[in-house]
């Protein structure tokens, strides 16, 4: 009996008739070609912290890139993966997926400040915010939120507002919320054993009352860049201011006593 080796290739006939009239039986051995096949499905993406079970399917030997060798692995991080499968003949397959994972995403915190030294228009900031695609801010007044990354609004009426923002990705939503104390149209809130300022907030008159027993010599009135707005010397213990002049905002207000106590 002869023994000869063919590739898969190779063409023959297996009881071939020789020249001297024999008829002589072959054993052949096909060698396996390497070859691809989609055993690992098509390219991928998942979120952070997902993890994905990649399968080989059946084989008797598995050789991964990992250094792993089971029919299956986990994988939580991005990279091309690649695996290898032989059966008891050791014929084989090969197969790769290129996995991408996407980061979360992390809401930070908002920072704000006035668009103007008088009035309540505020400017709105993200901070520390990692991997966003989309924003939506709530400003608490029951008005449209905003879509834009840093939004300015105009609040109408005296409060407490919670802002809040969500931000989103392909993968999740993470919020954060501020509370904004704000005063329309008015002064800021006196009211002590010495002196008493009404109404407030105003947009008529502000009503400046002094203990009895602590006559006010002089009231300043200041916008937020410590400009001196208005001033006068009142001697008396009851004074009454018109603000129907002062744009909308908070101002802070100085008062002078007769007996060198400044308020």
């Amino acid at each position: 009996m002869r023994i000869r080796s063919v590739d898969e290739t190779a063409t023959f006939d297996a009881c071939s008739q020789q020249s001297s009239g024999e008829t002589e039986d072959y054993s052949v051995n096909i060698l396996c070609v390497p070859t691809y096949s989609n055993i690992l499905s098509n390219d991928t993406t998942l979120c952070a912290g997902s993890i994905l079970t990649l399968n080989a399917g059946q084989g008797a030997i598995f050789e991964w890139n990992t250094g792993d060798s089971t029919s299956t692995i986990d994988v939580q991080t991005s990279g091309i993966y690649a695996v290898t499968v032989k059966d008891e003949l050791g014929c084989q397959v090969m197969d790769s997926i290129q996995v991408t994972v996407n980061p979360l995403v992390s809401a930070g915190s908002i920072s704000y400040g006035q668009t103007s030294y008088q009035g309540n228009n505020y400017h709105f900031t993200p901070n520390g915010v990692s991997n966003a695609t989309s924003y939506d801010w709530n400003f608490g007044d029951g008005s449209a939120h905003s879509t834009v990354l840093t939004p300015d609004h105009k609040y109408t009426q005296t409060g407490d507002y919670i802002v809040t923002l969500i931000v989103s990705n392909s993968c999740n939503s993470d919020s954060v919320t501020t509370t904004l104390h704000l005063e329309v149209a008015g002064l800021s809130n006196v009211i002590s054993d010495e002196v008493k300022i009404y109404p407030n907030p105003t947009s008529t008159v502000v009503n400046f009352v002094a203990d009895h027993q602590n006559e006010m010599e002089s009231i300043q009135i200041f916008n937020l860049v410590g400009q001196v707005i208005f001033s006068t010397n009142v001697k008396t213990n009851n004074f009454q201011f018109n603000a129907s002049k002062l744009a909308e905002g908070v101002y802070p207000v100085q008062i002078n006593f007769e007996n060198g106590q400044i308020y």
